[in-house]
């Protein structure tokens, strides 16, 4: 597994170098729970402040679905992350321009540790 990790890294540091210009800062926060203390407000996230910046290029494609009246267009957005992280469905990314957008699935080579070494997030 030490050979795989290697060539992963080596891919990564690549791929820095090679989209540095379309790459953009994000902020990662860390859910670290859920608020009890009061019933109506119970399941809103709490989240570790201040959260951790990093560079990531963002991905947009169209997937096209074959439905029964034609073909449709599906946007699907996220970003990819150039560094090893630790991240889960429940944590918060903000976008330059402000947004915070739901965490659908995260993709990429999970890390025994719980660290994946650069998950793509789709949201």
């Amino acid at each position: 597994m030490a050979g795989l990790a290697s060539v992963i890294k080596k891919a990564i540091q690549t791929a820095k170098k090679a989209t540095k210009d379309l790459q953009i800062t994000i902020t990662l926060e860390h859910c670290n729970g859920d608020e009890k203390e009061d019933e109506k407000i119970v399941g809103r996230r709490t989240y570790d402040s201040p959260g951790v910046q990093y560079r990531v290029v963002v991905d947009n494609k169209t997937r096209y679905v074959s439905m029964d009246n034609g073909i449709q267009g599906v946007e699907i957005s996220g970003i990819q992350f150039l560094d090893p992280v630790m991240i889960t469905v429940r944590d918060r990314i903000t976008l330059p321009n402000g947004k915070q957008p739901q965490i659908m699935s995260i993709e990429g080579v999970l890390n025994p540790d719980g660290v994946y070494y650069a998950p793509k997030v789709i949201f």
